[in-house]
């Protein structure tokens, strides 16, 4: 038996996008209703699905997978920020980021699978 997470408690909302974001990726609100790719250090709003010309399907709660870069985050509440290479990182000294549910940890690959 294996245990999965993929699915939980997902919850996808549609917002505008400034500029181009990839699938798989965390974005961060640029404008009223609007995401944009993620920069280093900031809280990402949520991880994007997919896009489609200036409109960009969001993951804003539930269960997803991402690169990290830097120490591996350890298990339980952590507060992540975007790393700026499309994926999340630790925050460190003086960033805000968001508090996760990190439940998986893998160093080998460089992800970590967290509950939005």
């Amino acid at each position: 038996m294996s245990v999965a997470f993929d699915g939980i408690g997902s919850l996808a909302v549609t917002f505008r996008c400034s500029g181009q974001v990839e699938a798989g990726t965390p974005v961060v609100l640029s404008d009223n209703k609007t995401v944009a790719a993620a920069t280093a250090g900031k809280a990402p709003a949520g991880v994007a699905l997919h896009q489609r010309g200036d409109y960009a399907a969001v993951q804003i709660q539930g269960y997803v997978k991402l690169p990290y870069t830097g120490t591996a985050p350890a298990l339980g509440q952590q507060v992540l920020v975007a790393d700026g290479s499309k994926g999340v990182k630790t925050a460190g000294s003086g960033e805000t980021g968001r508090t996760c549910l990190v439940v998986r940890v893998d160093t080998e690959a460089g992800t970590v699978g967290l509950f939005l």
